[in-house]
């Protein structure tokens, strides 16, 4: 009896050691799956962020492209408006007087900017090279939107 006994317990022991070595392998298996998985899924994400990255800085070197045809073009007309300004100084600083027309003649058609004094003159220069700048702006942003927006959906 106590033979049959301890050979029950040794039985019992091998076979619980056995199952519990069954399940850690079985175990250390789906952890080692695991982690072979969390690895490809990494390397596949480092994969998509670098294309997009690629993706990214070309996009950001042709709006830049833009960029600097539009600050070329706004340092054009500021050289422009510089040298027309300075022509103005033969202009008289003060505005002509102003005479009423005879009752019979025939008003002006038209204005050359001939009689505009300086001040009057520099104005104007001033406000269209504003307003050129500001137009050469609108189309560097329209340009880079349309270009990138042109790439984006060629890529996609």
């Amino acid at each position: 009896m106590i033979y049959r006994t301890a050979v029950g317990v040794v039985a019992v022991t091998l076979l619980a050691a056995t199952h519990w070595k069954a399940y850690t392998l079985g175990q250390d298996r789906i952890n080692l799956q695991w982690s072979i998985d969390r690895a490809k899924r990494a390397a596949e994400h480092a994969k998509t962020v670098e294309e997009y990255r690629g993706r990214e800085q070309a996009l950001q070197a042709l709006v830049d492209g833009f960029k600097r045809k539009s600050e070329n073009e706004i340092n054009r007309i500021t050289r422009e408006r510089d040298a027309l300004v300075v022509s103005l100084r033969n202009r008289p600083e003060a505005r002509g007087v102003l005479s009423c027309p005879a009752k019979d003649a025939e008003p002006a058609v038209g204005c050359t900017g001939a009689g505009l004094a300086r001040p009057d003159a520099g104005f104007l220069a001033g406000y269209s090279a504003d307003a050129a700048k500001l137009a050469a702006a609108l189309n560097q942003c329209l340009d880079s939107y349309n270009e990138v927006k042109r790439k984006m959906d060629a890529g996609n």
